[in-house]
């Protein structure tokens, strides 16, 4: 909770007027109803004495407050960015955790992959947010399945699982909790549609211009495995539980990209008819036969190091890492300098240093 006399009477400011730049810099919560909301929040304006304010949804979910239904704080926000200052590892294992890391390892494995103990991984989280990691990895499952709920047909049962509870009744019970309300009643107050999928909003801050990135990437577009058609921008995936596709398109009036996220299979009658392959994985290039794909002996060897680092683990191509981390680390391999590492870093795919690989029919698995 801030308490800083000069940071509220800032906070309180962009309260009363509404400042949309302050969205997911702070949260503040009103006592007298209960509930948290974001800075432009379209309610009436409560009083200054009756206002609580928070760096994170987290603080005000463990204060007791429940999110709002109108500016949904809790669904409009990318709330694991940016008000971390100066801590890399609270916010390197915060994103851990908003990945889902927790609902698959334990906070020892956690605490391992930012190479600190646990107990000092467990501090940190409390000197800088306030809550200690196991809780925030609780109030973020209930968070995602709270937007599987408002934004998909998908049966409670799964969302449970799919949020990463080990059963329907430890999910209802926590939702309860949380929320004050059940996830049947979540979902009657949710968005009805037809369309296949799990549709999510990702804000972003303007100027964005999304027209500008989909004509970068068509020119450069993975044959089978990622496409642009009508401005929508879709690709196949894969992940280590389960496999798909997703189309993204740009939202301008409510600052926002439309991600939806389709079924596991890509041979289903929606999926668009070039989205055929998944790109292939360190495992898949160490067994195959580049040498006919038409590209440099140098550069195929630069591929075959950085496979083979990726899959002893001495490179990490995940998103929980900064730039610089991931730069320092990728241009110690030979062959890999500043133009690949920014141009990795950008592509959907951690692979996308593999383009030209990815095109070659040995290389791409078709379903």
């Amino acid at each position: 909770m801030i308490e800083d006399a000069e940071t509220r009477t800032l906070f309180s400011k962009a309260r009363v007027s509404k400042d949309r730049n302050f969205d997911g810099i702070f949260f503040f919560a009103v006592k007298t109803t209960g509930i948290f909301c974001r800075p432009s929040c379209p309610s009436p304006v409560a009083k200054e004495e009756n206002v609580l304010y928070f760096k994170t949804i987290f603080q005000a979910m463990e204060h007791g407050f429940r999110p709002c239904h109108r500016c949904r704080p809790d669904l409009n926000i990318e709330y694991h960015n940016s008000y971390i200052a100066g801590f890399e590892i609270v916010e390197r294992a915060l994103r851990l955790i908003c990945d889902g890391f927790l609902n698959y390892h334990s906070i020892d494995e956690l605490a391992s992959k930012v190479c600190i103990s646990p107990r000092q991984l467990r501090k940190l989280f409390v000197d800088n947010i306030g809550i200690p990691p196991v809780k925030i990895s609780r109030y973020h499952k209930a968070i995602f399945a709270r937007k599987l709920l408002l934004n998909s047909k998908a049966p409670v049962t799964e969302i449970a699982f799919a949020a990463g509870f080990g059963s329907t009744r430890q999910f209802n019970a926590s939702y309860i909790k949380i929320f004050n309300e059940s996830p049947r009643a979540t979902r009657l107050s949710g968005k009805s549609t037809s369309a296949a999928g799990t549709c999510l909003m990702l804000k972003y801050k303007k100027p964005f211009d999304f027209e500008q990135l989909l004509a970068f990437m068509r020119p450069r577009l993975i044959a089978g495995v990622e496409t642009v058609q009508n401005n929508h921008y879709s690709r196949t995936f894969r992940t280590e539980y389960t496999s798909g596709w997703v189309t993204v398109v740009d939202r301008p009036a409510e600052s926002a990209l439309e991600l939806t996220v389709h079924s596991d299979d890509i041979r289903c009658s929606d999926n668009p008819c070039e989205l055929q392959y998944f790109f292939p994985g360190p495992e898949d290039l160490a067994g195959t036969d580049i040498s006919d794909i038409g590209i440099t002996q140098t550069r195929q060897q630069a591929i075959q190091t950085v496979t083979a680092a990726a899959i002893d683990g001495r490179l990490d191509l995940g998103s929980a890492q900064s730039l610089n981390e991931f730069s320092t680390a990728f241009r110690a391999r030979k062959g890999i300098g500043p133009w690949t590492v920014n141009y990795t870093a950008m592509r959907p795919s951690a692979y996308g240093t593999f383009r030209q690989t990815a095109r070659s029919k040995y290389v791409l698995h078709k379903t």
